[in-house]
């Protein structure tokens, strides 16, 4: 014996006049295909999934590692001051530490690692340009603390004569203010905005 089922007749809900037999599988609202979002759990609507409207039509679910709660900024950005402030410190004072020569590049290689990661670490793992200019920021300020902090307090240099003598050759290369350090410095942002790539 064979039963037969009176089915209605569905239309998307997003496209009225498109008939559909598909029904979404966390509201049971009909869609049709070009709304239908795969999802670990089956076919679901743009309303479940927290899809948005693309160029072309279709609708697509923004990545979760691209969506940071102004929290998360904050706690990015506090962590990139920190190492920024922190490493330069460091860095500043380890260029006058015995007789290493300039570990620039190698402390910019690695602050840039370290504010990636730690940047990301404070905002969930979050990813996006916002954080990747934190990131970066922080390897620059740990520059300007590392050049502040051989004139200043290694150095003792007052400010007003700091800002004087840049112009002399010999203390711009004492404190680090060369062309292939700025390089340096620059690799380290791209290290660090790296870590923070969607």
């Amino acid at each position: 014996m064979q039963t037969l089922i009176n089915e209605e007749q569905l239309f998307c809900v997003n496209h009225p006049q498109t008939e559909t037999a598909l029904r979404c599988s966390k509201c049971l609202d009909p869609m049709c295909l070009r709304c239908a979002v795969r999802t670990p759990v089956g076919l679901r609507c743009p309303k479940c999934t927290g899809a948005e409207r693309g160029r072309d039509g279709t609708y697509f679910v923004p990545s979760l590692l691209s969506q940071v709660s102004p929290t998360q900024y904050a706690k990015a950005a506090a962590t990139a001051l920190g190492v920024g402030v922190i490493t330069g410190i460091a860095w500043g004072q380890w260029r006058f530490a015995g007789d290493y020569g300039d570990w620039s590049f190698w402390f910019a290689l690695v602050i840039g690692l370290l504010a990636g990661e730690l940047v990301a670490r404070a905002a969930n793992e979050r990813r996006g340009p916002r954080l990747q200019a934190m990131a970066a920021g922080a390897v620059l300020v740990a520059a300007l603390v590392a050049v502040a902090w051989s004139g200043l307090v290694v150095f003792e240099l007052p400010l007003h004569y700091l800002r004087a003598s840049i112009s002399n050759p010999s203390l711009r290369y004492s404190l680090g203010l060369t062309i292939a350090n700025g390089i340096f410095v620059l690799f380290g942002m791209f290290v660090a905005a790296l870590r923070l790539r969607l």
